[in-house]
């Protein structure tokens, strides 16, 4: 990375005596886009070798890079995308996570939209997790308020198929706030992070009312079909 490509945010990956980065740049031509790299070390992290570029029109965020359930590497991204009103002729504003995969670090696929619901169009802050066989994406998503989503893959992530399984949105997460009972839409659900405990998956994140600046953390645990097999509770209250 030479003067003037001073990367906007990186993240990496490690997998035995390799190494994976991958490094947003400002996109050459200036318009506004992006420009991913990826750099593989196999002398831990003295040297690196550029193994894959992508080109995005728009400007991606929130970088990650971590191992599939297969061995294979996974790369995520946040981007903007236009997507056309119902019923107008208006396009409004997406924020769209895109994947791609890669079997030996070295061959990538084309980065691809992870959700396709129309109705789901703020799809932020995707945390992976392996479980089993299964590749595990927690993300969070705007539905009247802020609610968390399980996506899984069986394939090593080359395929996200079916519907994105929601979390927070069922009546396990009503609670009493403000001196009354609220229903899950009354709060937002943000930044969670996903990891695998014994059989099941472990769920942590941030949760307030909303019109509150008073965020505690909370933790539950659920299966591979977004099931809640422990019910949430508040850890920092």
């Amino acid at each position: 990375v030479g003067v003037g490509e001073e990367p906007r945010m990186h993240a990496i990956a490690v997998n035995g005596s390799r190494i994976l980065a991958v490094i947003v740049l400002p996109s050459a031509a200036g318009e506004g886009g992006s420009e991913v790299l990826i750099k593989s070390s196999e002398d831990g992290g003295s040297t690196f070798r550029q193994v894959a570029r992508f080109t995005a029109p728009t400007v991606v965020t929130s970088p990650s890079l971590s191992l599939t359930a297969d061995g294979g590497w996974l790369l995520l991204l946040t981007q903007p995308e236009g997507i056309r009103s119902e019923g107008a002729q208006a396009a409004q504003g997406k924020l769209s996570i895109a994947f791609s995969t890669s079997r030996d670090g070295e061959q990538w696929t084309d980065l691809k939209p992870m959700v396709t619901e129309p109705t789901l169009t703020q799809n932020i802050q995707p945390h992976h997790a392996v479980l089993g066989g299964s590749d595990y994406v927690v993300f969070q998503s705007k539905r009247i308020t802020n609610h968390l989503y399980l996506k899984r893959s069986t394939d090593g992530g080359r395929t996200w198929a079916g519907a994105s399984i929601p979390i927070t949105t069922g009546e396990g997460f009503a609670e009493a706030a403000g001196g009354r009972s609220r229903v899950p839409d009354d709060f937002n659900n943000q930044r969670p992070y996903l990891a695998p405990r014994g059989d099941r998956l472990a769920l942590a994140w941030e949760r307030a009312l909303v019109g509150s600046d008073q965020t505690q953390v909370y933790y539950c645990e659920i299966d591979g079909d977004g099931k809640i097999l422990q019910p949430k509770e508040a850890v920092t209250r």
